[in-house]
């Protein structure tokens, strides 16, 4: 049995740890706050060689863009499972971005475990993960927008997560969708507080 619950604990923390960028680039934040983090009163951006060109990418982020693309804005995607151990599910992602360039996210998803033949089922277990960080976004072609994150928090399993950036493609659907390169859409539920 602890075998079994083994397995599950580790293909809860292989989960993508920040499917929390794929998620969460729906939503996006400005940059003013970036700044701080040039000044020392901020965290490090880290050593995570895909993040080493933020800074200087953010310089660029366009703050009219950045208003545009500021609030509350929740998205969900489906997910896939792993086979033998874990059902499919979906995704729910919650971001709030700051035109000062600040973000708050939190993803939220339930994880069903695959039970052995002849076993009885095993409990489904819902989890969070959260973080902060820095974003920026400028016009990209035509109507798109690119929008760079730079993220950290902790994962599903609730063990920290090391500095993550990623670099988004979005597009305006109207004034409060917006869709990612992937397909995904995010809408704008709020002002950011």
């Amino acid at each position: 049995m602890r075998a079994a619950n083994k397995a599950e604990d580790e293909a809860v923390s292989a989960m993508p740890r920040l499917s929390v960028a794929a998620g969460a680039c729906l939503v996006l934040a400005p940059l003013s706050a970036f700044g701080q983090a040039q000044r020392g009163d901020a965290p490090s951006l880290g050593p995570d060689l895909a993040c080493v060109n933020f800074r200087s990418l953010a310089q660029s982020g366009d703050q009219e863009t950045m208003n545009r693309l500021s609030g509350v804005w929740r998205s969900q995607r489906e997910v896939p499972g792993a086979p033998g151990v874990m059902m499919p599910g979906v995704e729910q992602s919650e971001m709030t971005r700051y035109a000062s360039g600040e973000l708050l996210y939190t993803n939220f998803r339930c994880f069903q475990p695959i039970s052995a033949p002849g076993n009885p089922p095993r409990p489904q277990r819902c989890a969070s993960a959260t973080g902060t960080g820095y974003w920026y976004a400028k016009p990209a072609d035509g109507d798109t927008f690119e929008v760079g994150l730079w993220m950290q928090g902790s994962d599903y399993s609730g063990s920290p997560t090391g500095p993550n950036c990623s670099l988004v493609q979005v597009h305006f659907i109207d004034d409060d969708r917006i869709e990612n390169e992937d397909g995904d859409i995010g809408l704008k539920v709020g002002e950011a507080p």
